[in-house]
């Protein structure tokens, strides 16, 4: 009886020391309890574990369950926010989407490679991010249901460090919000 108490408080004492260990640099970050699957478009859906979708905390527009990968992101060039003419495509595709369904808003993140600082970084993925919401606009999007945010160099799609792995994490990606 008395060595399986101790049995659970060394237990207890093993999963709590575990929680406390932070993540080292590099680590991907934790969802908060929220789960991604990719879906059979191959669209990244977030949601709750329980099948359920999640809402943010604000009651607006972009607080509504999100979609990643279904469009194709916007890569750029070293050290730029000027959209190819060859990206050029990948924005209309989500302005032709975004303008023909009704109850859809998007969030652009803007994305750098790890070369730069870190303030750097957060400002060319806003640059990033902005011009693709112009471009948006351009195409006839309300500009109300289009959302900025830069993520500077924190979630690269390819953690190499090689100019591989940097020509994809210069990028931006549409997040529908439904």
């Amino acid at each position: 009886m008395k060595a399986g108490m101790v049995l659970r408080c060394v237990a207890v004492a093993v999963v709590c020391c575990t929680m406390m260990v932070g993540c080292k640099k590099g680590c991907k970050p934790r969802s908060g309890g929220l789960d991604t699957k990719v879906d059979e478009t191959g669209a990244t859906r977030v949601g709750d574990g329980d099948g359920g979708s999640v809402m943010a905390q604000r009651g607006d527009k972009f607080s509504g369950p999100q979609t990643r990968n279904m469009f194709q992101p916007v890569l750029f060039a070293y050290d730029s926010a000027a959209i190819n003419p060859s990206e050029q495509f990948k924005i209309q595709l989500a302005a032709d989407y975004l303008k023909s369904t009704a109850g859809k808003a998007v969030i652009v993140e803007g994305h750098c490679d790890e070369r730069g600082t870190n303030e750097y970084n957060r400002t060319l993925g806003e640059r990033r991010a902005q011009a693709v919401r112009d471009a948006l606009v351009n195409l006839g999007v309300d500009s109300s249901n289009i959302q900025t945010k830069s993520l500077g160099e924190d979630m690269p799609v390819d953690p190499g460090h090689d100019e591989a792995a940097w020509d994809k994490n210069r990028r931006a990606e549409f997040v529908i919000v439904n």
